[in-house]
């Protein structure tokens, strides 16, 4: 019913079973009505989000838990609960490590941490905790203009608060694998810098000697 579009009949057949005595039968049941209202945005994110927990709370380890699971991750994220969604991130990795569609899953968390980075909510995120989020996903993000959207303002914000080894740490992950650009001489330059705040002049110098390709003469 739900494929043919007849969403009332699907709920009625979904409350049905998700009041059943077999216990599987019921918590798909319930999953299936969830994503469906959802799909259909028949239900707020917090209701949802209520809905998909009680049915972890209630059923783990195989399909049923990992579709619940994916769609709290992106539930959490727009609803601003940035630690609620890369928890629920971890917790893919970790329990489904081998489940076909993972790879996706990765590629959600790290367009979610661009997203993060890049928004006005990046403020609230404690450093280190960006910073680790960051060291976590970074380099599943290939070299270039995406790796460096959420290099940049952590970056910033790690150099801002005196923090000049991390911020460091980042730079070098930002410049992995990189080409050659327009950027490069100043993400280089600013990395001697780092390595000179933090006391370390020949870390310095072997940032300088970088290739860089042209460099601006103000630079």
């Amino acid at each position: 019913h739900h494929q043919q579009g007849d969403i009332g009949k699907a709920v009625q057949i979904w409350n049905e079973l998700a009041s059943g005595q077999d216990k599987a039968s019921r918590v798909r049941a319930q999953l299936e009505r969830t994503l469906a209202l959802l799909d259909k945005k028949l239900i707020e994110p917090r209701p949802a989000i209520e809905q998909l927990e009680a049915i972890r709370a209630e059923w783990r380890g195989d399909e049923i838990e990992f579709r619940a699971l994916r769609k709290l991750a992106m539930l959490k994220a727009k609803s601003g609960d940035w630690r609620g969604a890369f928890e629920a991130f971890r917790q893919l990795e970790a329990n489904f490590p081998d489940a076909e569609e993972l790879p996706a899953v990765t590629e959600e968390a790290v367009a979610t941490l661009v997203d993060l980075f890049g928004s006005s909510g990046f403020a609230e995120v404690p450093p280190l905790a960006a910073y680790k989020l960051f060291e976590h996903y970074a380099k599943r993000v290939p070299p270039g203009e995406r790796r460096d959207e959420i290099a940049k303002p952590l970056v910033d914000r790690l150099d801002a608060i005196d923090l000049p080894a991390y911020a460091a740490s980042v730079l070098e992950t930002q410049l992995e694998d990189r080409a050659v650009d327009g950027k490069t001489a100043g993400l280089v330059t600013r990395l001697a810098a780092l390595r000179l705040a933090e006391g370390k002049p020949e870390a310095a110098l072997a940032a300088l000697a970088r290739p860089v390709g042209e460099i601006a003469p103000a630079l």
